[in-house]
C-alpha cells in the first residue's frame, strides 16, 4: 500500500513543495534530491524535469543542466520553460551565441499556448537566484 501512495500524483506535488522549500533555504543539493525523487514517480512530466534544470543551474552545474535540458526536451521540444533553462545553462557554460538563440526559442515558445498536462503549480524560473548561490 505504502508503494501506491509513493506515486500518487499528490507525492510529486508534495516533492516539489518541499524541493521550492529547499531552494528558498538555500539548499540546493536537498532541493535537487527532492525534485528527483518526483522524477522517479512522474519521469514525463515537463515541469519536474524544468524545475529540475533549475536548481543544478542553482547548484551550477551547467553541463548536467544542459544534458537535462536536452533530454526534456526530447519529451517536449517547444517546452518555453524548457527552452528558457537551457538558455541559462548555456549562459552558465559562457556560450553567449548559443544563449542568445535558445532565448530568442524560448520567446518564440513562450508566444504559443501552454501544453496540456501541468501539475497546475506555477512554472519555476530562478535565474535570478543563481547569482547568489
Amino acid at each position: 500500500m505504502a508503494r501506491v501512495l509513493d506515486r500518487s500524483p499528490e507525492m510529486v506535488r508534495a516533492h516539489l513543495i518541499a524541493s521550492e522549500l529547499e531552494r528558498d533555504r538555500g539548499r540546493h543539493e536537498a532541493a535537487l534530491t527532492w525534485v528527483e525523487r518526483a522524477l522517479v514517480i512522474a519521469p514525463d512530466q515537463i515541469e519536474i524535469r524544468t524545475r529540475r534544470i533549475h536548481v543544478l543551474c542553482s547548484l551550477r552545474r551547467w553541463n548536467a543542466a544542459l544534458d537535462a535540458c536536452e533530454r526534456a526536451l526530447d519529451i517536449a521540444p517547444n517546452d518555453a520553460e524548457a527552452l528558457h533553462a537551457r538558455a541559462l545553462a548555456l549562459q552558465g557554460l559562457d556560450r553567449p551565441d548559443a544563449a542568445l538563440e535558445a532565448f530568442s526559442a524560448a520567446e518564440a515558445a513562450s508566444a504559443a499556448p501552454a501544453p496540456a498536462g501541468c501539475l497546475g503549480t506555477p512554472p519555476v524560473c530562478a535565474s535570478t537566484r543563481y547569482a547568489g548561490g
